[in-house]
């Protein structure tokens, strides 16, 4: 059985519907840790899970939960970190390419735009909002 994508949540359910009704006994436990070793598609998982001691199912499937919650925490840093690089990029100097290698990121810029000033000015009068840009 293959993870084939699933979240581990998803998988272990799956493994647990599929030897419910088998006669297992004691050794229940075991065959689903090989099972879910064996299937997890991340060979850095697998890898952590062989490398841990005295590993039991409960614990293999917290490791395989944290991992796939760290992972996804990483790839949504990493895709929001692409976006500001991307606005960056193209707000350099009106989107000029030549500009980018000196550029470096410093924090956010006084604004511009008349319109949004004027309704800043505005808004600071009252109390309950702060100036937004």
């Amino acid at each position: 059985m293959k993870q084939d994508h699933r979240t581990i949540d998803q998988f272990v359910a799956d493994l647990r519907k599929q030897v419910k009704d088998c006669e297992f006994g004691a050794l229940k436990d075991d065959l689903m840790l090989h099972v879910l070793i064996r299937g997890v598609d991340s060979d850095r998982m697998r890898r952590r899970l062989f490398e841990s001691d005295k590993l039991e199912l409960p614990k293999a499937i917290q490791m395989c939960q944290t991992m796939e919650a760290t992972s996804a925490d990483l790839k949504s840093r990493s895709n929001f970190n692409s976006s500001v690089a991307a606005v960056h990029y193209f707000s350099v100097d009106r989107g000029s390419r030549s500009n980018l290698s000196s550029q470096t990121v410093t924090g956010p810029r006084p604004c511009t735009n008349q319109t949004i000033q004027d309704r800043d000015r505005r808004s600071d009068r009252r109390s309950d909002r702060g100036p937004q840009c």
